[in-house]
Parts: C-alpha cells; structure tokens; sequence
C-alpha cells in the first residue's frame, strides 16, 4: 500500500512541507537506468542515440528493444528502492531522456512502454514513503551540444519553436500526471542547459 508522504513545497530558500516544517533532502541518483550514459558503465562518452543506433546496426531492431526492455528491468528493481531506504536516504533523483516518454521521429507522441519504467520508479518511491526528483536529462533537441544530453553535437532546443514547445508540453503532461503524487518532491526541469553559448548566438531562454 502506498504511503502518502507529506507533500513539499519552496518557502523561501527552504524546503518544507505542508505543516511548514523545514525538509532536508537527502538520497543518491539513478543515473544510467532511464538515460543511458556510457561513462558510467565503464565505457566512452557516448551520446545515448549512438550507443543505440551501432547496437541496432550490429543486431537488428527487435534485439535492441529486447536489450533496452531487459536493461530497464533489471538495472533498477523496487527492491533497489527498498535498500536506498533502509540506507536512512529520503530521496532520490531519477534522470531521463525525453525519448522514453515521446519519439524522437514522432513529435507529441507517447511512448507509453518507455512512460511505464518512470511510472514504475515513482510508484515505487510512493509505496516506501521516499520521495523522488525527476530530472530532465535529455531535452527535445538537446540543451548542449555535449553528449550527456544525447544530442547530435548541436544544441537545438532553444532556437527551434517545435522543440520548446515539445519540452513544454512534455512537463505539462508529467505535471498533470504526478499531481496528486506525493512522493515527488519536485522536478529538474533542465539538466545543464549551455546558457554562455545561448548567450553569445542571442537565443532566448525560456
């Protein structure tokens, strides 16, 4: 049975929740399950697209959907979620690539497998009373153009309007879905989003 934790809110500088008291958080993060990131498996700094594109290249396009759906299964289990609890953690970070909840070729389409995995986590944080930050690590056209946001070498979301507006509908959708959610603490809404190099090309910010 879930655990309805206190919801949270910003007060000031602070973190409190709903009677006002001061919240500190304090967890580990789950990078390398919902946005693939080869540095942390040992390997090169290979965007997530490339990985799986020379994968699908090698092996085919049902071995990749095979391998992506036993990965997500296995890397992070809800028993995982247990022992960062039983650690004394009340919190947890959860990074994610947009293209596990939309298309990349499919603009304001639902990937609803990929949609599952984040349903998953968060429910589970629920269930044993930790809350859960969602991260956006990997935007619509890529906040950088470093591969930690998987992008082609460009960064293409802020001077495309289709692409602001894909990030935009995309936290709408996760907003109104997590909404009555009480494990969610609150949401990075853009990991490392390159703002000196928005600067100097005289692109806004949203």
């Amino acid at each position: 049975m879930a655990k309805r934790l206190p919801f949270l809110k910003a007060s000031g500088q602070k973190i409190v929740d709903e009677a006002g008291k001061p919240v500190t958080l304090k967890g580990v993060n789950l990078g390398g399950w919902l946005m693939m990131e080869g540095y942390m498996f040992g390997g090169r700094n290979t965007p997530e697209h490339d990985f799986r594109n020379s994968f699908e290249k090698e092996l085919g396009g049902a071995a990749l959907e095979d391998f992506t759906r036993s990965f997500r299964d296995s890397f992070i289990q809800e028993s995982d979620i247990k022992t960062i609890k039983s650690w004394g953690a009340n919190c947890i970070r959860i990074p994610f690539n947009y293209r596990l909840i939309e298309f990349e070729n499919r603009p304001y389409s639902l990937n609803e497998e990929g949609l599952s995995y984040l349903d998953k986590a968060v429910g589970w944080c629920e269930k044993h009373g930790i809350y859960c930050i969602l991260d956006l690590h990997a935007a619509p056209g890529a906040q950088s153009d470093a591969w930690h946001s998987d992008s082609y070498g460009r960064q293409e979301l802020f001077p495309s309007e289709v692409n602001k507006d894909r990030y935009l509908r995309l936290w709408f959708f996760l907003a109104d879905r997590y909404r009555e959610t009480s494990a969610i603490a609150g949401y990075v809404l853009l990991n490392e989003p390159v703002v000196a190099k928005l600067e100097e090309s005289k692109v806004g910010i949203l």
